[in-house]
């Protein structure tokens, strides 16, 4: 089995972080056995007219990455066009039939661009086609671009789609005439990084963490202003340590001179969230939406309790207060929710254990495998 897996998300040199679990997924893939090939468009903001090039190379995961750099001022509009990127992709796809690498499945992620593409592709080499879509702006997609048809035929063509959680799929399914072949496969939780390890017990100080692009969607000034509240009726220091940046960090952290201690940590790496959720007495994350949640995922696979929103598919995920608690997105109930937590004896290997092997390598390659079979 040799399959093509299509992308416009994935880390890259100008990104090192954008698509983490996109190239997740395709680790495990080549983890379940499959002989796998990343075609990566990546259209990037440049201050050149129009340039593209591309690099071919084996990564770290032995998996063989054809990468198309398009570097333009014009970026946004050029990611638009998607015939035009459409040919760039069959254009190296006919030089790897040149070296006798004839794809027999093909696999593309998100709807716009590579969906479309994917669809396109199928078509013309006559092989089956899968889709994984973790976009939350499909909807819009399906009001006004102009491609729309073809995203509509994507996906009711498709062998089969594929969402990272149940969220997703019932808003999707309404675009599917046939529901059955929408299937949830989770995002990968890389059990070598996010172990649990038991934590150590500071009757002076309740330590929290918070991890996440703090743009859009993402709430950080409500947990801070919750902290606050409670360091007034607490005796013991509380300490947030918040990783990534953003500017509703900034607005959130600038307003005022804290009680609580905060440590802004900047981008870290997966190795280092892994120690930073093992060192913290609670994760908490508070945000309008979310596709999966994996860093709420991966708090809890340390065996950290989360206090987060109650918005989905966060619940999935913390499914009893064993595991923390779920918010509504006030002031008042997020303090109210915090009280509780630190006056809860958790078990930490209960939270670690409550969801192991859902989100491993093995079962996730194993669900994406039965599916090309």
């Amino acid at each position: 089995m040799k399959v093509l897996f299509l992308t416009a998300w994935y880390p890259s040199t100008q990104n090192s972080s954008a698509g983490l679990f996109v190239k997740e997924h395709v680790k495990a893939i080549k983890f379940s056995g499959v002989d796998i090939t990343v075609l990566f468009i990546n259209v990037s903001e440049s201050h050149r007219l129009y340039e593209h090039y591309t690099e071919t190379f084996i990564d770290e995961n032995g998996v063989l990455t054809i990468q198309i750099n398009i570097l333009s001022r014009y970026w946004k509009k050029v990611y638009a066009i998607t015939p035009f990127l459409f040919r760039l992709a069959k254009k190296e796809i006919k030089k790897l039939e040149k070296e006798k690498i004839i794809f027999n499945f093909l696999h593309s992620n998100v709807i716009s661009p590579c969906g479309i593409i994917g669809y396109w592709l199928s078509k013309e080499l006559e092989i089956p086609h899968i889709i994984t879509e973790h976009w939350t702006k499909v909807d819009r997609f399906f009001t006004k671009n102009i491609f729309l048809a073809s995203g509509l035929r994507a996906y009711n063509t498709a062998k089969a789609v594929t969402v990272v959680s149940g969220y997703l799929k019932r808003n999707l399914i309404k675009y599917i005439s046939d529901g059955s072949k929408v299937h949830t496969i989770p995002n990968v939780i890389d059990e070598s990084i996010y172990y649990y390890k038991p934590k150590p017990n500071d009757h002076l100080k309740v330590t929290f963490s918070a991890i996440a692009n703090w743009a859009g969607n993402k709430i950080p000034s409500l947990f801070i202003d919750a902290l606050e509240k409670v360091q007034q009726i607490t005796e013991r220091q509380i300490v947030l340590n918040i990783a990534g940046t953003g500017n509703k960090l900034t607005e959130a952290l600038n307003k005022r001179n804290l009680a609580i201690s905060v440590n802004r940590l900047g981008i870290l790496s997966k190795d280092e969230v892994g120690d930073l959720l093992r060192a913290s007495d609670f994760f908490v994350h508070a945000t309008l939406f979310e596709t999966f949640s994996v860093v709420v995922a991966e708090a809890l696979s340390t065996g950290t309790p989360v206090i987060a929103s109650n918005v989905e598919p966060i619940p999935d995920l913390l499914q009893n207060k064993q595991l923390g608690y779920l918010c509504e997105n006030n002031l008042e109930d997020w303090i109210n929710k915090i009280n509780k937590a630190i006056t809860t004896n958790y078990n930490h290997e209960y939270i670690a254990g409550f969801h192991k092997n859902r989100f491993s390598l093995k079962k996730v390659g194993a669900q994406f495998k039965q599916l090309y079979d």
